[in-house]
């Protein structure tokens, strides 16, 4: 659920939910920062490094 974004004017839009029904497939969304992070973990230069919660 988007609960704002001042750049586009959506309140309350149910982003996730709206894709995940256009291509059939779960979705996840997460902010920039956390999907820069997996992104250099997976495709990256952080590739097959150890994924940590901390």
């Amino acid at each position: 659920m988007i609960l704002t974004t001042p750049n586009l004017g959506w309140q309350n839009f149910p982003l996730r939910d709206v894709i995940a029904e256009r291509v059939g497939l779960a979705v996840k969304l997460d902010n920039d920062a956390n999907c820069a992070t997996l992104g250099e973990w997976w495709m990256g230069a952080a590739k097959g490094g150890a994924m940590s919660s901390a």
